[in-house]
């Protein structure tokens, strides 16, 4: 029995990460217009679901640009739009096109060299004006390659970007603007963890360094707090994370790690674990939100079990055809008079009674499961009265009511505990219509808040929990089966050894 008890438990957390997974594949076919600017599937539209079996980089994105210059007629607006496409590439790209212009005809080596005139001025070279002349340009990147070739290795890179950062001279500064693009990886890799009032000016600093070699103007403005800068610091991280391959080359691991990375979940998932926030993020906020849920479900749930067993009881110890169809009529349809009680619970918001609110909630969610209870505790109340033990109690002079409550109820107080457990999942479902009506902010606002927007972080982590849930109130109501009913103990067993 234990044996089967920690299987079943052991596949909970793999059937929540399945139903997860299936809810994030299953958003991939919403319209994009329809879901949340941050969403994967709104941001990464070109990227494949889980797997990208042909993962893009700096190389391809290079070697597309360059023939879309040399392609274009010299002037036209195609051009233009190219040789923009090759500028932001900028710094990244220079050691894949320098030193194969030998390999271009005369004519298509100027264009590509004309091309880099706008990167020149970027880079902060000295005589940038030389390379927007035709008769200088081909020259002019020729002496530039060949002096600072060596600079342009990732090691040296993250080098250059350190000492600039520890001393913040303008001497090191050029040699940073010197790379662009190809310091990108080591800039990102120089801004703080965290933004604080010590690492404000750094911070400030490199994020200035990657707004100029990107031609952005998110920066850190000199009166911005440590919060704004941290927010200014996430969205860089969150840049990086997006278009990382378009800035560099992938080789070895980073080819394979790509095959997941460079998907939309691969995007999704490294957003989640490398940003940080000061701000309330979306698991707290779900925290939040699940305490009044499940103080409203427990809180129902058990005045609905403990009103069951008690009405269960009085109706079976009263021994009459009638009690026992007015009882189960009353409970099946207890849930449709609970109506009323939403709208005292409204008007007593309206007055500013919030727990006398969260009473009635509960008593109207308890209306909704008290069926089960009742009719389990009456009908197995009643076999157990009806039974030989109990005909002798009665011959001796004892009550029916009496034995109802003694014996009746203590024989079947395990069955009955087990079977209401499996109202658990759909008790759930209950709270979020009750938090509608009552305005409660609890999981069915949050649900209706990531349906509405097609926030993909909560539509997944909602489904896990749901998933979790039902299979958690499954396996303790077979851990009670087993523990109250010994014939029950003997079929879970065999199903356990035939599993």
């Amino acid at each position: 029995m234990l044996e089967r008890l920690l299987r079943q438990l052991l596949w909970v957390a793999p059937a929540s990460l399945a139903i997860a997974l299936l809810t994030f594949y299953l958003l991939a076919f919403v319209p994009p217009e329809h879901l949340a600017q941050s969403s994967p599937h709104a941001r990464f539209r070109s990227l494949p679901v889980f797997f990208n079996p042909a993962p893009a980089d700096l190389r391809g994105a290079v070697e597309k640009a360059t023939h879309a210059v040399l392609a274009a007629e010299p002037g036209s607006a195609r051009a233009s739009v190219a040789e923009a496409n090759l500028v932001e590439l900028g710094g990244a790209a220079l050691p894949h096109v320098l030193p194969t212009l030998d390999a271009h005809a005369p004519e298509d080596r100027l264009k590509l060299v004309l091309a880099f005139a706008p990167l020149a001025k970027r880079m902060q070279l000295e005589r940038a004006e030389d390379a927007a002349l035709p008769d200088k340009a081909l020259r002019f990147w020729t002496r530039f390659w060949e002096a600072n070739e060596v600079e342009f290795r990732l090691a040296t890179a993250r080098s250059v970007v350190r000492r600039w950062v520890l001393y913040g001279d303008v001497g090191r500064e050029r040699e940073v603007s010197r790379l662009d693009t190809f310091a990108l990886e080591a800039l990102i890799e120089a801004l703080p963890p965290e933004v604080d009032e010590a690492t404000l000016e750094r911070s400030r600093r490199v994020v200035a360094a990657i707004a100029h070699v990107t031609a952005s103007d998110d920066r850190i403005a000199p009166s911005a707090s440590p919060l704004e800068g941290q927010a200014c610091a996430s969205r860089w991280r969150r840049f990086w994370i997006a278009h990382r391959t378009r800035y560099v080359q992938l080789r070895g691991s980073d080819r394979i790690a790509a095959f997941v990375l460079e998907s939309r979940f691969g995007k999704w998932a490294e957003e989640l674990l490398s940003t940080r926030t000061t701000e309330a993020t979306a698991l707290e906020r779900l925290q939040r939100r699940a305490m009044t849920t499940l103080s409203l479900v427990f809180g129902g749930w058990l005045f609905a079990v403990g009103a069951g067993i008690v009405g269960g009881c009085l109706v079976a110890g009263r021994g009459t055809r009638t009690s026992r169809d007015v009882g189960g009529l009353f409970a099946m349809v207890l849930f449709a008079v609970t109506l009323p009680g939403v709208a005292i619970a409204m008007a007593s918001v309206a007055l500013g009674v919030p727990m006398l609110s969260f009473l009635l909630a509960a008593l109207t969610l308890a209306g909704s499961v008290v069926a089960r209870p009742f009719l389990s505790t009456n009908v197995r109340v009643t076999r157990e009265l009806d039974g030989d033990v109990a005909a002798g109690a009665r011959a001796r002079g004892g009550s029916r009511s009496r034995h109802a409550w003694s014996s009746g109820l203590r024989a079947t107080a395990g069955p009955i505990a087990a079977e209401v457990l499996l109202d658990l999942p759909f008790s759930i479902t209950a709270a979020f219509v009750i938090e509608r009506a009552f305005q409660f902010d609890g999981l069915g606002a949050q649900t209706l808040e990531a349906v509405a927007t097609g926030e993909v972080g909560s539509l997944m982590l909602l489904a896990a929990i749901g998933t979790s849930w039902g299979g958690l109130a499954l396996l303790a109501s077979d851990a009670m089966f087993a523990v109250a009913v010994p014939r029950a103990r003997g079929a879970l067993l065999r199903l356990g050894s035939q599993a």
